[in-house]
């Protein structure tokens, strides 16, 4: 129903143009598509915002800020693991990549393999401890993932 929808949306812009403000988001290319794909669609969006993706360093703050939300402390060369997950991340994921969504996917991805490590055998300080392993192991989930579980983090 794309096409349907656009009409749809062009209609609503020129019919309340004076009382409707309309924000589209989303990656630079699929949004050129969507802008295109009706003459009268990309002469309605007067302003455009480009965001540049996240440092590493900005990456590895968000993924910290998680882990004190949730009161985890990091091992030592767990910070080494989790900004070389943050490059990774980058680098497998370049031209679709999500920044803090895909940060927040390896961080979560980290407490699912933080607790199969720990399992029912764990002292009290280990429940809060995220390893150098937890991290690594996590990425590999993260990167390698189905086709149809990418297409869906996309909508």
């Amino acid at each position: 129903f794309g096409p349907e929808a656009v009409d749809t949306l062009l209609k609503l812009m020129e019919d309340y143009r004076h009382r409707l403000v309309v924000i589209v988001a989303g990656y630079p290319d699929l949004m050129d598509e969507f802008l295109v794909s009706n003459p009268g669609l990309e002469s309605r969006f007067k302003t455009t915002l480009t965001f540049a993706d996240y440092s590493i360093e900005e990456m590895l703050q968000i993924y910290i800020g998680l882990c004190e939300e949730y009161q985890l402390t990091i091992e030592t060369d767990g910070f080494d693991a989790i900004r070389n997950a943050c490059r990774s991340l980058r680098m497998e994921r370049e031209g679709k990549f999500a920044n803090a969504r895909d940060v927040r996917s390896l961080f979560e991805a980290t407490l699912t393999q933080q607790a199969l490590r720990l399992g029912s055998n764990a002292d009290k300080e280990s429940l809060s401890t995220i390893t150098n392993q937890d991290v690594t192991s996590a990425l590999s989930g993260v990167i390698i993932k189905p086709k149809s579980e990418s297409n869906q983090d996309l909508s």
